[in-house]
């Protein structure tokens, strides 16, 4: 299980995801494209990304593919959890599997791989969408104090930037609009 504090991908650079374990708000799986899409954005490029799915592939796909970075697997009926299992055991000590069957976990464990419950991912997808930056919105610092005086507040607080145009000052001049 994740604590706080500790980096569960150091040394690692493959993650498993155990894809028919993960579900939506509303339990249904997740559509395969988009959440390996959302998954590419969380991790550094050098690590490996690979959704092993339970399912057949959609009509016209390939049983292996790669989307935006991430590879999909459909191992077919059933055959998951032995496919992730087939490729931890090719690197584990560089391999996390993410998952919330106990069995599985147990069985990547044993050969050396970490694992990690859904939650931890989860958790990882929303600090990602939460870090993104801002389009438009950039913190404007005063160009006469260094940021380290700024954070210990030796900033002058009544410095504005610009003439004041944005700033609202007294009752508007314009008469009301009339219906």
């Amino acid at each position: 299980m994740g604590l706080k504090g500790r980096d569960v991908l150091a040394g690692r650079t493959r993650v498993l995801v155990d894809g028919s374990n993960q579900r939506g708000l509303d339990s249904q799986p997740l559509p395969d494209e988009p959440y390996a899409r959302s998954l590419r954005a969380v991790f550094l490029p050098s690590v490996q990304v690979v959704v092993v799915f339970d399912t057949d592939p959609p009509i016209g796909s390939a049983t292996v593919r790669h989307v935006g970075g991430v590879t999909i697997l459909h191992a077919r009926a059933g055959g998951g959890d032995d496919a992730i299992v087939r490729r931890t055991a090719d690197a584990p000590n560089q391999t996390l599997v993410v998952t919330n069957d106990t069995d599985l976990r147990g069985r990547v464990t044993l050969l050396g791989a970490r694992a990690e419950r859904n939650d931890w991912l989860r958790d990882r997808i929303e600090r990602g969408r939460q870090r993104a930056p801002s389009v438009g919105r950039q913190l404007i610092r005063r160009p006469d104090v260094a940021p380290h005086e700024e954070a210990n507040g030796a900033a002058d607080r009544s410095w504005h930037p610009g003439r004041g145009a944005t700033v609202k000052r007294g009752p508007s001049k314009k008469p009301p609009r009339r219906r």
